[in-house]
Order: C-alpha cells, then structure tokens, then sequence
C-alpha cells in the first residue's frame, strides 16, 4: 500500500431508526470544504467518470451510497481501489486522481483541507508527471 493513500471504513450503527456512518475528525481539523459528487452515471458529457485530476492539497473521499472505482498514483505506484457505503480514502496531496464505473445512485462526499482555488488542481497529466519529479 502506497503512503499516499490509505482506506478507511466508517464506524456503522444501525437500529430501527437507520443507518448512521460515522467518521471522526479529530484526526483532520484542517478540513476547510465539503462537496458532494452525485449523478455520475447518469451523465453523458463526462462518460461516467470523474477526477482525472491531482489536488495540490489533501483530500478525504467517503462513499456515503453505492460504489465506484479509484485509481490513484502518486508517480511510482498505481493502484485501484473500489470503494462501497461507508468506506473511504484519505489521499495526501499531488495523487493523481480518477473515479469511473459509478453504480447507479452513487453519492460520493469530498472533504478538503483548503476552499476551492482552481490553482489547487493539476488537470494535465504530463504537468503532474512534473511536478512529481520535481518533488522528488
């Protein structure tokens, strides 16, 4: 397993009222932004994908309904990871990003340690195989 990102389920209690997953964040009192990514697989414009991406900070991806599939590099290693309910990925900075093969339904939450700045993300693959050679 790769140190620039690890797996991760949520504690899950159920009772007669649900389901609740929980994720304590203790761990990550930098968490500045939350998104939700939601509707992929019905969406032809994007082929049901997303990501293809590196972010110049960290991120944590939880999968709060359904699954897809991650993969991620961090320039030495390649690695997919499917992700179901309640499981997650904490993913460190300049990890090269792409999710696809949505189930249908599928609601992804993003928490990100910095607001959104489009100078936070490196959407060039060559570009990113760079600045990782660069940082090393």
């Amino acid at each position: 397993m790769s140190r620039n990102w690890s797996k991760f389920c949520l504690d899950e209690h159920s009772d007669g009222r649900g389901t609740l997953g929980v994720l304590e964040l203790s761990e990550h009192p930098e968490v500045k932004r939350v998104f939700f990514i939601t509707d992929v697989s019905d969406m032809p414009t994007c082929n049901g994908r997303r990501g293809h991406h590196a972010v110049r900070h960290a991120e944590i991806i939880i999968c709060a309904q359904g699954s897809c599939l991650v993969s991620l590099g961090d320039g030495v290693t390649e690695q997919e990871q499917m992700l179901r309910k309640f499981e997650g990925l904490r993913v460190h900075p300049y990890v090269w990003i792409q999710l696809r093969r949505f189930e249908p339904g599928t609601v992804l939450c993003v928490l990100a340690e910095k607001h959104f700045a489009e100078s936070e993300y490196i959407r060039d693959y060559e570009e990113w195989k760079k600045c990782v050679a660069a940082k090393t």
